[in-house]
């Protein structure tokens, strides 16, 4: 495992080296559009770059930034456009039930906006609550700036993070390892969960 995150870590200090912040740009828009990637691993060695005075702390926050942005416009659009195919209709991509499509719906038309700034600052959520965004018809004029503040403060800590451990190149590459495997052992188990509950919904549906 460590030698496979050694590989990886090299990769990705290269692409960011040949290519700059695009690469943070890239990272962070990839995981915004709920293509699952690990931006955090970026983010950690954009701030390594950035003790290195390859890169600006608050200039990698503010492209991380733009990118999470514009790559959530994507699964917002797509919310807007056929939110009920998507998230409803049984549960057939995300395993949701009308009832909590109904939920779903009944928070952000209590909360608006600011749902989304509070879905943006919990991790897993933050990444998919631009599908019910678009769907329930949040604003654009809304979406986006929410978006920005609550993705801004996260992407620019794990920058600072990787920063702070620039003289302990190991501790990163631990983080880094450790990290991951918690993320992979989470996805694991909510994908177990989402299956199993849609399991019981038919079950219940067949009664």
């Amino acid at each position: 495992m460590a030698e496979i995150v050694g590989l990886i870590a090299d990769w990705i200090m290269q692409f960011l080296m040949s290519v700059g912040l695009w690469g943070v740009f890239l990272a962070l828009a990839i995981e915004a559009a709920c293509i699952p990637i690990t931006s955090e691993v970026f983010l950690l060695f954009a701030g390594f770059l950035v003790a290195k005075g390859q890169f600006g702390l608050v200039e990698t926050a503010l492209v991380g930034t733009a990118g999470f942005v514009t790559g959530s416009l994507i699964p917002y659009y797509l919310g807007r456009k056929h939110g009920r195919a998507i998230l409803g209709n049984g549960g057939r991509f995300l395993f949701a039930s009308e009832r909590d499509l109904d939920r779903v719906e009944e928070w952000f038309s209590r909360h608006g906006g600011r749902a989304v700034l509070i879905g943006r600052l919990i991790p897993v959520v933050r990444d998919f609550i631009s599908l019910p965004a678009g769907h329930t018809g949040v604003k654009i004029g809304k979406f986006i700036p929410y978006t920005a503040l609550g993705a801004f403060p996260w992407i620019f800590g794990v920058a600072l993070v990787g920063f702070m451990l620039e003289s302990q190149w190991h501790t990163l590459l631990d983080v880094i390892e450790d990290g991951s495997m918690y993320a992979w052992i989470f996805i694991g188990l909510l994908v177990l969960a989402l299956v199993a509950r849609k399991m019981w919904h038919r079950a219940r549906g067949a009664v």
